[in-house]
């Protein structure tokens, strides 16, 4: 299966499904009647790279002459220096600015939390009725009723190498937080920030991390901070986020437009920079 994306980080899941033969009957023994045979599952539907409406794609990794067949090298990436519309696969390796460099410098992580009874935008809220079990499902999914549920969320901040206190930075807002992972664990955004900087391909910026409120979808707190169409989300971080960061680290964020950033997956991808 080829797939095509935009020079970014890609990965690929492979799924193998095996069928294993019934063992004959032990002698003596009357067998059992078998199962129909299911119908093959289909194959995975995909998008030919010379569909119409594709524009010119270039297979990554392939030297002038070498036939490619419209598929990327294998274990090929778009190079990092270029722009444009590349054909990566199906052989996909990890990016490599997810892996720690020696001698690239590191930023500096910080972490605090935030209670839900201390916010004035997001005081936390759930779908599931008090006493009901966690995997509750309401019978209205367009307006479910909402009950309050108090929650604590972590906030990680991560501070470029050789930042000085008080300097107008770039700033990168990543929401659902660092991934899950807790300390000692860096997780992926501060290595591939690390190494995006050492290598000059985005300026030094502060990046911070936070985790949503709990829950999903509609009637849950991470739904109405990012599936709200307003501006709530980004006066949540103007107002109560980065002022505590500004004065407990002493960090300044620019206030250009165009030095700010979100990154997010899903709803949390769907904000606009605050």
């Amino acid at each position: 299966m080829q797939r095509m994306f935009p020079p970014t980080l890609a990965a690929a899941l492979l799924t193998q499904v095996v069928l294993i033969a019934a063992a004959p009957s032990a002698a003596g023994q009357t067998a059992q009647p078998s199962q129909p045979a299911q119908a093959p599952r289909p194959p995975n539907p995909t998008r030919s790279p010379t569909a119409p409406g594709t524009p010119p794609l270039t297979p990554v990794g392939w030297k002038p002459g070498e036939s490619h067949g419209l598929r990327g090298a294998p274990g090929a990436n778009p190079p990092a220096d270029a722009d444009g519309d590349f054909l990566i696969g199906p052989d996909y390796v990890p990016a490599p600015e997810l892996t720690v460099v020696a001698g690239v410098p590191q930023g500096a992580l910080k972490r605090f939390t935030m209670r839900s009874e201390d916010s004035k935008f997001y005081p936390g809220i759930t779908k599931v009725p008090p006493g009901a079990p966690a995997n509750y499902l309401p019978q209205d999914w367009s307006n479910p009723p909402v009950y309050p549920l108090p929650y604590v969320r972590t906030v990680t901040v991560y501070v470029p190498a050789g930042y000085v206190p008080g300097t107008p930075a770039p700033l990168l807002v990543s929401q659902d937080g660092p991934g899950g992972r807790a300390p000692p664990s860096r997780g992926d955004l501060p290595t591939v920030l690390d190494n995006l900087i050492a290598q000059r391909r985005v300026p030094p910026l502060v990046a911070v991390l936070i985790q949503n409120g709990g829950g999903d979808a509609q009637g849950s707190e991470r739904g109405l901070e990012y599936d709200t169409v307003s501006g709530r989300y980004a006066d949540f971080i103007e107002t109560e986020v980065l002022p505590r960061i500004t004065h407990d680290y002493n960090v300044t964020f620019s206030t250009d437009p165009d030095a700010r950033m979100t990154l997010g997956g899903s709803s949390g991808a769907c904000l606009p920079p605050s």
